[in-house]
């Protein structure tokens, strides 16, 4: 028995040290990431909570500087009104802001963006990716103790490596998006929810289990509107799967149950409308359309949804996302051969348990996609799939090592025969961050003083705006929470209507403000066709989308004579071809010439006094 035991222990070690060094592998993947290829955040719900985070850790309150024309509509009618640093908010979930303020505490030195000095990526923008990076790291923490307690070692070792080694879970992880905080709240639902079926399997408590959960319901609300949806599935997961869980569901529902409650309250206080602010997270079911539109609506209200609309809208979009699903799902192998799982008869009861819980997420997930659109450009935040793809590669790797299992090989106890399923399915998955990541390195440390996520954002030339506007001027944008996060000042949407455009004036000139002018990025020109930009979200507005690009065809797209800002200042341009001129693709239109003030002198350390009258600089 004693060279048994032995071999055992050794086993358990080499097991142990591989472990670790995956771990040191995934540690200094993050560091590069954050430091060496990092180009700041792509996500504008990030920015948007980012720069929310900002003002709580300033001590302004939850006051946001990105005004939605529906938001400031409701605010005004309950006698509040816009202020110089903004509204106040109930269109964003509390979490992520909550999460950031408090690293932000800390940091109010890094607060001021200054691209004259070549920072060309915003101090802050790490932080928010750092922790992205974090909640990634725990998702993986979490999945792999899912495979490890539901399967074995080998299987959680293979979807550790397949899941850590996707370059798209990493570009989501520093990307800003709240997507990363519910997919570890997700996985760690997962985790409690396994332990859960085994403790029942066991006969032992699972209060503990169920207290978790529940916890983690409401941090699924917190996080993202859409994430009350995720979490009445995980609910419905538990009567179907664990014995006796109706007796349960009290305890996991009530946490929930008492945010949303308290938060509809606040809402009502604020806006007079129990849902507030994030009143069209829940019209854009209704109306087939995104989300965005609905908020950049000075009225409060919604047209009447057509039936055939939502219709055709929920099957063509429902069709797109299973066209496209490979990609949605981090591009890693064993993820779609989860439906094919699906088709296996696993025995042990808490593997089934979890099996169908995923299913009924999975289910969840495509509903919301193809009702609300989520596979579309400007739509990436409804795009859940890499929400659930996690928990589908580990029933993805465990059919793939039933399948491998099945093959018959001249050595059956070859290293091939074992551990093939684990090259494959983490090869296949690792390819584009092997070729890809060396070149990304190599941009980072060449061209620092240039990167930006462009198109459609370029941090620094935006950030750069503060240069030319003066104290107590507001400006209008097309990506509002972008323009704020980077100039730290009020930024309103531009709306949906060019009817909406007096009233907001009119506020914003009764709260003592000025409108400097109007930011227009790439992102109201995201289009699959040119002439989609008249009858898209920016239908009314094509004068002022279209005017930067046809300057590089010697065409003046003339203004709308009710429209003031008709002097461009270029923030970046780019050539269309030989012999042809700039496009300016992301301009600033203001209403006259404004001179450029030179870069504010740095602030020279006060001296020191060393004591006896000496003093040290």
């Amino acid at each position: 028995m004693k060279p048994k035991s032995v071999k055992r222990r050794s086993q358990s070690e080499t097991s142990g040290t591989l472990l670790a060094g995956v771990w040191l592998l995934f540690l200094g993947l993050a560091l590069v990431q954050v430091l060496l290829t990092f180009r700041g955040l792509r996500s504008e719900a990030g920015m948007d909570h980012a720069q929310l985070a900002r003002q709580v850790a300033r001590g302004e309150g939850w006051v946001t500087q990105c005004v939605r024309p529906q938001a400031l509509n409701q605010v005004v009618k309950q006698g509040s009104g816009l202020t110089e640093k903004g509204i106040r908010d109930t269109a964003l979930p509390p979490l992520p802001t909550v999460v950031l303020a408090g690293l932000f505490s800390g940091l109010k030195p890094y607060f001021d963006f200054a691209p004259e000095t070549g920072a060309a990526v915003y101090v802050m923008d790490r932080v928010v990716a750092g922790v992205g990076l974090m909640c990634w790291l725990a998702t993986l923490f979490f999945i792999h103790g899912v495979a490890r307690r539901l399967l074995d070692e080998k299987v959680a070792l293979a979807v550790l490596l397949a899941l850590g080694l996707s370059q798209s879970f990493w570009d989501l992880a520093v990307s800003g998006s709240p997507r990363v905080f519910l997919m570890m709240e997700v996985s760690l639902a997962a985790r409690l929810m396994t332990a859960l079926l085994i403790r029942r399997e066991e006969e032992r408590s699972v209060w503990g289990c169920v207290v978790g959960l529940g916890l983690v319901a409401m941090a699924m609300a917190m996080t993202m509107w859409l994430g009350v949806i995720l979490a009445l599935v995980m609910m419905v997961a538990m009567l179907w799967v664990v014995p006796h869980g109706a007796k349960l569901l009290p305890m996991v529902a009530a946490p929930m149950g008492v945010f949303l409650v308290g938060w509809a309250w606040r809402s009502h206080e604020i806006t007079g409308d129990l849902l507030g602010a994030g009143k069209p997270a829940a019209q854009a079911f209704l109306n087939a359309g995104r989300q965005g539109n609905i908020e950049r609506g000075w009225a409060d209200g919604l047209s009447t949804p057509s039936l055939t609309l939502v219709v055709r809208a929920f099957t063509y979009y429902g069709t797109q996302q299973f066209q496209q699903i490979y990609g949605w799902l981090g591009a890693v192998l064993a993820a779609p051969l989860f439906f094919l799982a699906l088709m296996h008869r696993f025995r042990r009861p808490a593997v089934k348990g979890m099996l169908r819980m995923t299913l009924l997420l999975v289910v969840a997930v495509a509903l919301i996609c193809a009702t609300l659109g989520g596979l579309r450009s400007g739509e990436e935040e409804h795009q859940l799939w890499v929400v659930v793809a996690p928990l589908m590669v580990v029933f993805g790797t465990a059919f793939l090592a039933l399948l491998w299992s099945r093959l018959s090989f001249s050595n059956a106890r070859s290293w091939w025969a074992s551990w093939g399923y684990v090259w494959v399915a983490v090869g296949v998955s690792a390819l584009p961050l092997i070729t890809g990541l060396p070149q990304s390195v190599r941009s980072g440390l060449l061209a620092r003083g240039d990167l930006a996520q462009w198109p459609p954002f370029w941090a620094s030339r935006v950030g750069s705006l503060n240069r030319v506007l003066n104290e107590r001027e507001v400006m209008m944008a097309d990506a509002p929470a972008f323009a704020a996060w980077y100039t730290d000042r009020v930024a309103l949407w531009l709306p949906m209507k060019r009817t909406d455009w007096p009233p907001m004036r009119e506020v914003v000139k009764a709260a003592d403000l000025k409108m400097a002018g109007v930011l227009v990025t790439p992102v109201s020109a995201r289009v699959d066709y040119v002439g989609d930009v008249f009858t898209g979200s920016y239908a009314e507005w094509p004068d002022v989308v279209l005017r930067g690009p046809l300057i590089a065809f010697d065409r003046e797209m003339k203004t709308w004579p009710d429209f003031p800002y008709t002097v461009p200042i270029p923030l970046a341009a780019a050539t269309t071809g030989e012999g042809e001129g700039m496009a300016l693709l992301m301009v600033f239109y203001t209403d006259r010439f404004r001179e450029i003030r030179p870069p504010a002198p740095k602030k020279e350390a006060e001296p020191v006094d060393a004591g006896d009258g000496v003093t040290e600089g």
